[in-house]
């Protein structure tokens, strides 16, 4: 790898927690500086949950279970970014999808990881984003603040899982198996995610990325959820300090507008999107905080 480009055998390694911390450090300045590296490594993300997924549909008939250390992909990855095939959308970026797992990837937060990192860097609150949480609530939270407060912990179980934190996992992922398992059909969702917490970082990508989008799709592919998640992702970068993350999230942001002012319930909400959105391209981030936790407390409750 050069100074100041990631090769694509680099990039595979990385993915695969293969890189020493110098090598991993370097890789996360590049992408921390250059667009194209920051870029680059968001299509890899989703390219490599792609792959693991299609691979992992087709071993289950003939193994039985998913293989162990099978790693085929570091195969196809630099092949297909050799190819250019990382700039096309194998998971599309449409209108319904906020993946939890590519949103928490962009998402630079500790620079060691392992367990209490997340709370040595952002606090012992940093999991707590501003509603009260009380233990057997999960049948008595109202839609849409149960889609919204899904999207907020499948995020925040994907940020623990990405700093191998697996003290901060364990209380945000039960949380959002106790949401997932008041909504009918929810008990399938909630055991996939009682089974990350068991696997703890060692889980498979597309694993996660299943659990993403079986809950989402609990929620009818609701963009309460997505901006649940895409509020917690904002919420925790800048938190770390990482403002790369919201400047570059206005696509998203005008995508959730347009969503929610279809919806009655939404007007609210997405005028403060707007507000923030204004915010972000004026790059006021004292007023963009400040919008972002009203509409927290707003979808949350």
């Amino acid at each position: 790898m050069s100074e100041d480009r990631i090769d694509p055998e680099t990039l595979a390694a990385f993915l695969d927690g293969r890189l020493s911390p110098a090598e991993r450090a370097r890789v996360l300045k590049i992408v921390a500086e250059d667009p194209e590296g920051y870029d680059l490594l968001a299509d890899a993300t989703r390219l490599k949950a792609e792959l693991e997924t299609d691979a992992g549909r087709t071993m289950r008939p003939m193994v039985g279970k998913r293989a162990t250390g099978w790693r085929w992909w570091l195969v196809a990855l630099p092949a297909a970014i050799a190819a250019g095939l990382a700039a096309v959308a194998l998971w599309p970026k449409t209108d319904g999808e906020f993946s939890p797992v590519e949103l928490a990837a962009r998402v630079r937060v500790v620079g060691a990881a392992g367990e209490g990192s997340l709370a040595a860097r952002l606090g012992p609150t940093w999991d707590q984003p501003g509603w009260s949480v009380s233990r057997g609530e999960g049948e008595d939270v109202i839609e849409p603040a149960r889609a919204f407060r899904l999207g907020v912990r499948a995020t925040d179980v994907e940020i623990a899982l990405g700093a191998g934190d697996t003290v901060a996992l364990r209380p945000v992922a039960a949380e959002l198996a106790e949401l997932a398992a008041g909504v009918d059909g929810g008990a399938a969702a909630a055991a996939l995610y009682r089974g990350i917490v068991a696997r703890g970082p060692s889980t498979p990508l597309a694993e996660r990325a299943e659990a993403a989008a079986a809950v989402r799709s609990l929620m009818a592919d609701s963009p309460w959820f997505d901006l649940g998640a895409w509020t917690e992702a904002a919420r925790v970068a800048l938190a770390a300090g990482e403002d790369g993350f919201v400047r570059r999230s206005g696509r998203e942001v005008r995508r959730l507008i347009e969503r929610l002012v279809a919806r009655r319930d939404g007007e609210a909400v997405a005028a403060l999107l707007r507000e923030l959105e204004q915010a972000r391209a004026n790059d006021q981030l004292a007023v963009l905080q400040n919008r972002l936790d009203r509409i927290i407390v707003a979808a949350a409750r």
